[in-house]
């Protein structure tokens, strides 16, 4: 793993746990091996090293989220019930990434304005996205031609980011217990 490589890694992991402000750069570098002045070589200011980890965040989001929704070895049902808990892994990186998009897809710092906006939406738009297809496929394994796939879709995000803040602020006590339930009135309604 290169310099680089490193850096990023590193500052997400520091960005998620201390958030922005409290991340330190300096922190950053001894973790890594580098002087601090060596970290501008690479990022020119924090909030360039910010935005970098963001957009590998983010790029690590969709090719998970796609691998995660985009199976046909499970029914529909099953994969999209799976794949709010897909963010709770055992690989400590992917934790560390996916707390850190979460955290600032949700909870953006008002110090960079326009630019997290973009991501917030970014995000939302990705998800809605990767989503559809599985939404469709659950439609027509329950035989639904009565419902909009777009309207299951917004039913479906508004449970997923639900649940994405219960991680963010509740940890996984009372994920699961809301997920069930949740999930029982979901089917329901697309049935």
């Amino acid at each position: 793993m290169n310099t680089n490589e490193k850096l990023k890694m590193v500052a997400t992991k520091h960005f998620g746990q201390y958030g922005y402000k409290g991340t330190s750069l300096a922190k950053i570098a001894e973790e890594v091996g580098i002087k601090k002045p060596s970290l501008y070589a690479h990022y020119d200011s924090k909030q360039a090293l910010f935005e970098a980890c963001m957009d590998g965040a983010m790029a690590e989001f969709k090719s998970d989220a796609k691998k995660m929704l985009h199976t046909e070895k499970s029914s529909a049902a099953e994969v999209l019930y799976n794949f709010p808990a897909g963010f709770i892994s055992s690989n400590s990186n992917a934790d560390d990434s996916r707390f850190f998009y979460l955290r600032f897809a949700y909870m953006p710092p008002e110090d960079l304005g326009e630019n997290m906006i973009r991501y917030s939406n970014d995000f939302i738009e990705a998800l809605a996205e990767i989503v559809y297809k599985p939404i469709d496929r659950l439609l027509n394994e329950v035989n639904n031609t009565s419902d909009k796939p777009e309207e299951i879709l917004e039913a479906y995000l508004c449970i997923f980011d639900g649940l994405m803040v219960e991680l963010l602020f509740g940890g996984t006590k009372g994920y699961s217990k809301r997920l069930d339930a949740a999930w029982a009135v979901f089917l329901k309604g697309v049935r």
